[in-house]
């Protein structure tokens, strides 16, 4: 299954498969009759690529339409933001459109579609959130956070992570070329697919590092308080993730190209070779694109970029540690050990940190 209808009327359903765009994907297609526990099947379908998903709920028993579809976006927003969801519906009320819809984009719906619009043009607009799902470790063009004549955007608030291996070094001093680099790929895949399953976009690779950030959006507002929370949370979780699956990443990708290097390296240092460091901060940063010659990079600076990629460089293999402001806006005091007070290279002064307790 690549592409779930979410809707309780098989009328709707087979609406639906008559667009070109379902036609063409027909074989790809389920269709699932209530949103209650959508972030589970999701969870169970790795190969899912878009959800179309009707906002209001309607039924011979009920009175007037329900909103469950806008609660299931809200629970994939938090579990599962991965995945290009259409919000598919009409809506005949104004104060209803003017309500919903703002707010399942803000839960990053990625488009919404009315049932009555031209069959072509529908069939174009699912076609295009297929493709961003194709993809899983692009950032969907709707969350563009330039437009093609900015240049950059201030005020925008981001989680960000940096996440390296540990023991890179050793590996590539030793070891052939081809085998490091199978072995940094995997390091690659395993970060990326996590920040990407939990809604975060990766900016670079750095050798043996990943630079990553959670929440920028395309869309110029102020966030809100629970935004902030959601962004770092949604990062925090993504460090969580990673880190429960390193231990599989080291047995089943690094040990094997160990066993070549036993006799070279030290005892003491292949210990700890593949575990993952993770440094996270929070805050403002600026948007700003970079261009050479004919080709142009996006990406985002700031004092949370600064603070994270330190805090990363103070912890030790296998664990995740957040800066001041992650540790405060997350919420998540509950979850982290007693500040330390460190000092930063090139930051003026000396800055708290904090363990986060990943298991």
């Amino acid at each position: 299954m690549k592409i779930l209808f979410v809707d309780n009327k098989d009328r709707e359903f087979e609406r639906f498969l008559m667009l070109p765009f379902a036609q063409e994907h027909r074989d790809e297609i389920e269709h699932l009759k209530s949103p209650l526990g959508l972030s589970k099947v999701v969870e169970a379908n790795k190969d899912l690529r878009l959800i179309v998903l009707d906002m209001l709920w309607e039924s011979d028993d009920l009175r007037e339409a329900i909103p469950l579809g806008a609660g299931a976006m809200k629970e994939l927003s938090e579990q599962q933001p991965g995945i290009p969801v259409i919000i598919y519906s009409i809506i005949d009320d104004e104060a209803s459109l003017r309500k919903l819809i703002p707010e399942m984009m803000r839960l990053g719906a990625y488009d919404w579609i009315s049932k009555d619009e031209p069959k072509l043009v529908r069939s174009f607009r699912f076609e295009r959130a297929y493709a961003a799902g194709q993809n899983k470790l692009k950032l969907p063009a709707s969350r563009s956070l330039l437009s093609p004549d900015q240049q950059r955007r201030s005020r925008v608030h981001v989680a960000v992570m940096f996440a390296d291996m540990s023991g890179f070094t050793a590996l590539s001093e030793e070891l052939p070329s081809n085998e490091v680099i199978v072995v940094l790929q995997e390091f690659y895949r395993l970060v990326g697919e996590n920040v990407q399953l939990h809604g975060g976009y990766v900016d670079k690779y750095i050798g043996d590092a990943v630079m990553a950030y959670f929440g920028a959006t395309g869309r110029q507002e102020e966030p809100t308080d629970e935004l902030l929370n959601l962004h770092v949370q949604r990062c925090i979780k993504a460090a969580k993730k990673i880190q429960a699956e390193s231990p599989a990443f080291q047995y089943t990708h690094v040990s094997p190209t160990l066993k070549n290097a036993t006799n070279k390296l030290d005892p003491d240092r292949i210990k700890d070779i593949g575990k993952i460091r993770i440094g996270i901060e929070s805050g403002f940063v600026e948007v700003v694109r970079f261009a050479r010659g004919n080709e142009s990079e996006v990406t985002v600076i700031g004092t949370p970029v600064n603070i994270a990629s330190r805090v990363i460089n103070l912890g030790q293999p296998g664990e995740v540690w957040l800066g001041e402001n992650a540790y405060g806006t997350g919420a998540l005091h509950g979850e982290v050990g007693d500040k330390v007070l460190s000092k930063y290279k090139n930051v003026l002064g000396e800055i708290n940190r904090y363990q986060l307790k990943t298991f």
